[in-house]
């Protein structure tokens, strides 16, 4: 016997195969807090509902639907049938008999232990309270609390973590990124190297389209030295990039928004064994590279400019040198004529 009972956990092996089941389980025990704190707010309306009722309608009389399991009469009873009317069971016709005042009744009348409901011997005195009008807003406003508030507050919270579900599902990163990414490495490397020049990065960025690569990432050289910076690309011998290098650094920057809390373990990802680049690894990063480039850039412009400024200074020089000159030679030919 126990072992057939055991087989019943083969169902644990129809969980694991069905994406359907699977997903559904996900879902409700992502729910499962949020259902937690709606089911203690609907507690707590139960038994502030279930306190006012048995103050107002413990002594009503008994009716065709007042009877000895649905009434006020004591809090159990009472919690019981208010549990009954958030289901939507006859809570109408129940409110029509708390609030009628049948001929005979007594209106308030005074507690007495011997009445029938507090006291269950055979010679217990009926109940023949009369009812309170204030029944109509007293179910209608517990029927709008607890049933449709309550009710939609319970399949939100369901929707949110079904949503919720719907994302950890969906990969984070959508193939057809892939095929574009494939498609225009290769106008750059048209022979399917898998390298191309660190120096083509700019135009593989300023040819890829939104989520790979952002708008703001190709703006000027600034703006694209700091994306450089952020991919943390290795450079190969002779000056290359490699191909699964860019696209994992790519990749690593579209998601470490939406994965902040894992992006650590992402940037850690590397590229399998089998598709590891034939190359000789540089010591140095691509961001390195364009930084060391456009210091030199800087260097030689900022020399290009100090030798023109000396060139024309030393040419200014000498022009004033052969002014000079000229005017020394022209005061000694000239003759100096006096008159007596």
């Amino acid at each position: 016997l126990v072992v057939r009972v055991l087989r019943v956990t083969r169902i644990i092996r129809l969980v694991k195969a069905s994406n359907g089941i699977r997903h559904i389980l996900t879902t409700l025990y992502l729910a499962l807090p949020g259902l937690s704190n709606v089911s203690s707010i609907l507690l707590l309306l139960l038994f502030i509902y279930t306190t006012m009722g048995v103050q107002m309608f413990a002594k009503v009389t008994l009716s065709d639907n007042i009877d000895m399991h649905a009434n006020f009469q004591s809090f159990g009873r009472g919690f019981l049938f208010m549990i009954r009317a958030a289901t939507g069971e006859s809570w109408d016709d129940c409110m029509h008999d708390f609030a009628a005042s049948p001929e005979g009744c007594v209106d308030d009348p005074p507690y007495d232990p011997t009445m029938c409901g507090f006291n269950d011997s055979a010679d217990c005195i009926p109940l023949n309270g009369c009812g309170n009008p204030i029944a109509y807003l007293f179910f209608c406003s517990f029927t709008l609390l607890g049933t449709y508030v309550m009710l939609n507050v319970t399949v939100a919270v369901i929707l949110e973590s079904f949503s919720v579900s719907n994302e950890d599902d969906e990969p984070l990163f959508d193939p057809e990124l892939l095929t574009e990414f494939q498609a225009k490495w290769a106008q750059v490397d048209p022979k399917a190297k898998g390298f191309i020049p660190v120096n083509k990065l700019y135009t593989i960025f300023a040819i890829l389209e939104p989520p790979l690569v952002k708008p703001e990432a190709v703006l000027d050289k600034n703006s694209f030295l700091h994306f450089v910076c952020n991919m943390r690309l290795p450079m190969y011998e002779g000056e290359t990039v490699y191909f699964t290098d860019t696209l994992l650094a790519m990749t690593r920057e579209m998601v470490k928004e939406d994965v902040e809390d894992e992006f650590d373990a992402i940037e850690n990802v590397t590229p399998p064994m089998e598709d590891m680049p034939s190359r000789r690894r540089l010591h140095y990063q691509a961001h390195e590279y364009f930084a060391v480039r456009r210091i030199q850039r800087a260097v030689v412009t900022w020399l290009r400019v100090k030798r023109q400024l000396e060139k024309q200074t030393m040419m200014a020089y000498i022009n004033k040198i052969k002014k000079t000159s000229t005017r020394s030679k022209n005061h000694r030919g000239s003759v100096v004529v006096t008159t007596g």
